[in-house]
């Protein structure tokens, strides 16, 4: 009875591990923004702090609503071509793999209106109307190496073992496992087998890799993620004598978020008996609301200088996640087999950190113009929240403070007239969140970017490109210790057509 106690323990603890990981990564993930945009936002490296005018630099700074002059229709479609590299070093070998995926996306639409009170002939007010694109989640890498030592049913096996006190029952491993039901799927599928002579669970292929030295397998993992976080927004602002801006924002932010991380074994030479091939898949899918509010200005002292600056607060998100995991397995005589788990769901909440926004605009109406932006956010001060299963998430929060920094963030961007055409030039830069102790400390996000642009009386189009590169390190393959080294590149291809009344 001691022993089984102990075992749940272990369950539990592992299952709460789990948990944390799975929430501060999410909360993260939410808190992060690469604003995508117009075609003209993009090009100048969304510096729009200072500058305004821009459907996009509503959700940079809400007073830029009130730099327009009339209204506006805007919508922003776009093409990515997104490509990583990784890296896996076992022994003195370093296994590299190329991947890529392309998909069409869709960074902004909405609607401006301009309008006139009654009494002070100084004083004019916009109000705007839409969506805009915060991050974009859509990326596929795979990392591959060859194994001699480690295949991923020891962990099943062990787990299995320990859990079901070495009695050969089925119905105890799908009970036990409180979170994924990795043992029972190993065992539907003929990869978890029972020895009832040694009372105990095992795996030829585990066995194999054990015991024989001149053995191997063929691991990869294959991770494919899905969504976007985006913002619905409804925006007020005043421009007070073409000198002072002041604008608000209400933000409702949508998240969709999905992924699917595979694992799969082959053989390398059909050389181990009772074994061929295994893939076991994990999937999530996150989804959820939040909503904020922004208050920014913009002052213009002299016609060719702006300045401006704005102040988000945390999106108070409800958020929930759904989960199941799957396994199909080969041998050399028979099968395939497959088996699924049941979807299980979780839910909780999320309080991403405050923002701060500040910026400077140079501008020459004959010549283009020059802006700088400067971003501040905390992310020490993300705070996950209990939502429907009562979980107060004390240990992940002293996590987050524990792990995470302020971010200091730079975007920068130039402009030059050619009568009604444009040329545009942007940089931004965007620094890891992670403290310097932790593996991704160095894992900042530069993006380069470059786009032109025609404008007319009553019509506008603009287009642009974008690189997104950064890099990070992770523990891709629990069957070694070595970290994975993956280098993502981004690249963007956006037009914006506009409409003005």
């Amino acid at each position: 009875m001691k022993k089984i106690f102990i075992a749940l323990i272990a369950i539990l603890f592992t299952y709460n591990l789990s948990a944390q990981n799975t929430e501060i990564d999410a909360a993260l993930r939410y808190s992060q923004y690469n604003y995508s945009g117009t075609a003209r936002f993009a090009g100048l490296g969304g510096a729009f702090t200072a500058l305004g005018g821009d459907f996009s630099s509503i959700s940079v700074n809400p007073a830029g609503l009130g730099v327009y002059t009339g209204s506006e229709l805007v919508f922003t479609p776009s093409f990515q071509y997104f490509k990583s590299n990784t890296s896996t070093k076992v022994n003195t070998r370093d296994y590299t793999k190329e991947d890529f995926n392309y998909n069409l996306n869709f960074h902004n639409i909405g609607w401006v209106s301009s309008f006139k009170p009654s009494g002070d002939s100084r004083l004019n007010m916009k109000m705007a109307i839409g969506y805009n694109q915060l991050n974009d989640y859509n990326s596929q890498s795979q990392a591959n190496h060859f194994n001699s030592e480690e295949s991923l049913m020891n962990t099943f096996v062990n787990n299995a073992n320990q859990v079901t006190g070495y009695t050969n029952n089925p119905d105890a491993l799908y009970n036990s496992d409180l979170t994924f039901a990795h043992e029972y799927l190993a065992w539907e599928t003929y990869q978890l087998n029972f020895d009832s002579t040694a009372n105990e669970w095992y795996s030829n292929v585990d066995d194999a890799l054990r015991y024989t030295d001149t053995l191997g397998i063929i691991q990869k993992n294959i991770t494919d993620t899905e969504g976007s976080l985006g913002e619905y927004f409804l925006s007020f602002a005043v421009n007070y004598a073409h000198k002072l801006y002041i604008g608000t924002t209400i933000g409702l932010q949508r998240v969709n978020y999905e992924v699917t991380s595979t694992h799969r074994e082959i053989e390398r030479n059909k050389d181990i008996n009772g074994f061929e091939s295994l893939e076991f898949t994990e999937h999530e899918t996150h989804s959820g609301t939040g909503f904020n509010l922004k208050l920014g200005a913009i002052y213009k002292p002299t016609n060719f200088l702006r300045v401006g600056a704005s102040i988000h607060t945390p999106t108070f998100f409800n958020l929930e996640y759904d989960w199941y995991n799957s396994m199909n397995t080969a041998f050399d005589t028979h099968g395939p087999y497959s088996s699924e788990s049941e979807t299980q769901n979780f839910s909780y909440k999320l309080n991403s950190p405050f923002r701060f926004n500040s910026g400077i605009a140079l501008l020459s109406e004959k010549i283009g113009l020059v802006s700088i932006d400067y971003e501040y956010v905390d992310y020490s001060f993300m705070q996950l929240k209990e939502g429907d299963n009562n979980i107060q998430f004390i240990a992940e929060n002293d996590s987050i403070n524990e792990t995470f920094q302020v971010t200091h963030n730079l975007r920068i961007g130039g402009e030059l007239k050619l009568d009604d055409f444009y040329l545009r030039l942007g940089y931004a830069f965007y620094q890891t969140p992670y403290k310097g102790q932790y593996d991704n400390h160095q894992s900042n996000t530069q993006i380069y970017s470059g786009g032109f642009g025609y404008r007319a009386k009553s019509f506008f189009i603009d287009a642009a490109y974008s690189r997104s590169v950064w890099q990070e390190k992770n523990q891709i393959f629990s069957t070694i210790n070595n970290l994975t080294n993956e280098d993502f590149t981004r690249n963007k291809f956006i037009i914006t057509a506009g409409f003005r009344f």
